[in-house]
């Protein structure tokens, strides 16, 4: 295994804001150099949803990537 390589973990994570949406949240959390549209497809796939819109108040999983010291 790559000593530089991010690890991964999920986190469940609460929608507060309704101007939260499904890009600001992988741009938060995307691994370094990963494109955010791949993020956002991981995102959706992980939580079984259709599309990218988000609500107040729903509940997410999402990965968070690490980088491996």
């Amino acid at each position: 295994r790559d000593l530089h390589s991010p690890s991964r973990r999920q986190r469940q994570m609460c929608i507060r804001d309704r101007d939260d949406t499904l890009w600001n949240i992988a741009d938060k959390y995307k691994k370094p150099g990963q494109d955010v549209r791949e993020y956002i497809y991981e995102i959706k796939k992980l939580n079984n949803m259709e599309s990218a819109t988000i609500y107040e108040g729903q509940e997410l999983t999402i990965i968070i990537y690490e980088e491996v010291k």
